[in-house]
């Protein structure tokens, strides 16, 4: 069972976050959720127990739990969602086999360029732009 915790203190580790959970049953894994950009935590993270007992047990017994001064918000977590990176009424517009031309990046003659795909007809010839949109042949 994963479990959502939230309003974690911000210096606990997933070892620290590990040790208190397994009091309540067995800890398969933990994560603690960081800041992409500065590594610092997000004060939430997800601790999947081995079963559902486990699971139930942990909610009941650390729920509303004090740590560090901040009250421990413990649930049963959610599905995650699909987040594709990409809108979805923009997803039919390429092949998936050319998906990931459109993340690499080339250099041509020093400029920094990212080979895109012609939206317009499917298999049109693919054109390059460089960062400031300038077509390049």
């Amino acid at each position: 069972m994963k479990l959502f915790v939230g309003n974690l203190p911000f210096s606990i580790t997933e070892d620290a976050l590990h040790d208190e959970f397994a009091a309540q049953g067995s800890v398969i894994s933990t994560k603690i959720i960081t800041d992409r950009d500065t590594g610092r935590s997000r004060g939430f993270g997800f601790v999947e127990m081995a079963s559902l007992k486990d699971g139930q047990a942990a909610i009941s017994g650390l729920n509303g739990r004090e740590m560090d001064g901040r009250q421990l918000a413990v649930s049963q977590a959610k599905p995650q969602e699909n987040r594709g990176g990409r809108r979805p009424e923009l997803q039919h517009r390429y092949p998936v086999a050319d998906q990931h031309l459109l993340h690499q990046q080339h250099l041509v003659a020093g400029h920094a360029v990212l080979p895109v795909l012609d939206a317009a007809q499917p298999g049109a010839r693919r054109q390059r732009l460089d960062r400031g949109g300038v077509h390049l042949r």
